[in-house]
């Protein structure tokens, strides 16, 4: 998965104060995008939304060692970021982590350490602007640090977003299709609809943008699905608990009712600015590219 932050031609960063030229990714496992039976799949043509064999939960995990790229907050240990005991119905029960690091021939900045880690329930990874980065995810044994396979399993970005102005801070993901068994949006599974435009725009106008592009996400052979943020955001709407993506009202938010104008960009359906990926596996690994392009 690639994230990337850009700015404009000439502009350094997008903004002269420190803590404001990176953003935030979140993530996890499972999210409100589905409505989850309790009854697990038991056919080999898998409807991601009756249900996975592992899941990915970041809200009890303890951080192992917080040093993306040696970029702290942590002053030492390996350049990684290490979440602790992250799958449920792990195989043979045993404890899995979950180990970020940038992925080879990338590279990683960020703006503000302090907010690599987690977000409420959700895994937390700052990206500054104008330094695109991919990253590798690895699930590893807690005890032998051997990579561990998953099968049927699924990662959610959430709340990709951007400033009111469209040209400066909107946030982009991309995932290699290579691996991916579905994308889920707002308006329903690639798989069973068939047309990424009818689970985004063609749903709901005010969704995030996802494109099949003929080249992978770092410009080689292959394809990706490359996902752009449509409308602002503020830390009011960030959602807390992957199964709460409800609407946020202007009511609700203090960037809105301080600031007149703002009520127009109310309200915010965080369920739109969520995307989720389905992976069959079995495999240990996956990358997403991020990027805030100014």
């Amino acid at each position: 998965i690639t994230f990337e932050v850009e700015c404009e031609a000439g502009e350094e960063r997008c903004s002269n104060d420190e803590r404001l030229r990176g953003r935030n990714f979140i993530f996890g496992g499972r999210s409100a995008l589905c409505a989850w039976p309790t009854p697990a799949p038991t056919t080999f043509d898998w409807d991601v939304c009756s249900g996975t064999d592992q899941d990915l939960e970041i809200e009890g995990a303890e951080i192992l060692i917080n040093n993306l790229n040696g970029q702290g907050p942590d002053e030492d240990g390996e350049n990684v970021l290490r979440y602790h005991d992250v799958v449920k119905n792990a195989p043979g029960g045993q404890q899995i982590d979950l180990v970020v690091s940038v992925a080879p021939n990338s590279d990683y900045y960020l703006a503000e350490p302090s907010s690599n880690g987690k977000w409420e329930q959700f895994a937390q990874i700052n990206v500054r602007d104008n330094e695109p980065t991919t990253l590798q995810f690895q699930f590893v044994d807690s005890d032998t640090d051997e990579p561990v396979e998953l099968t049927r399993f699924v990662i959610t970005v959430f709340d990709i977003d951007e400033q009111i102005d469209p040209t400066i801070q909107n946030e982009r993901v991309c995932v290699d299709v290579e691996g991916v068994y579905d994308v889920i949006a707002a308006g329903g599974s690639l798989n069973e609809i068939g047309s990424l435009e009818a689970i985004t725009t063609g749903y709901n106008e005010e969704s995030v943008t996802i494109d099949l592009v003929q080249e992978s996400c770092r410009g080689g052979e292959g394809s990706s699905y490359q996902i752009r943020s449509t409308r602002p955001g503020w830390l009011c709407d960030n959602p807390t608990d992957p199964l709460d993506l409800s609407p946020v009202s202007c009511a609700e938010c203090d960037a809105c009712t301080e600031e007149n104008g703002r009520e127009q960009y109310f309200p915010i359906n965080r369920d739109l600015r969520a995307v989720m990926f389905a992976y069959a596996g079995p495999q240990s690994s996956f990358e997403i590219t991020f990027e805030v392009e100014c």
